[in-house]
């Protein structure tokens, strides 16, 4: 291997370290931002939305939100599952 391709070959790996570098920290970055965000929605007690509740229809036995209005399979026939 020649001087040359030696010295390429040192500052391709730097140049492959710092990237590599630069990419973990982002990545982890990123992890701690989005838990920091979860911990803060999951804590937050200002905008409480309460807790989604389901309700099967004892008719279709079709799950839907209890807010939601609900139209039934059984209702309305078939073809429109």
């Amino acid at each position: 291997m020649s001087f040359l391709d030696e010295i390429i070959t040192e500052e391709f790996d730097k140049l492959l370290g710092t990237i590599r570098n630069k990419f973990e920290r982002e990545f982890e970055n990123g992890i701690r931002s989005a838990f920091s965000e979860m911990r803060t929605c999951i804590t937050q007690r200002q905008n409480d939305t309460g807790i989604l509740n389901f309700i099967e229809c004892v008719q279709c036995k079709r799950f839907h939100f209890e807010n939601e209005e609900h139209v039934c399979k059984a209702l309305r026939g078939r073809s429109n599952a």
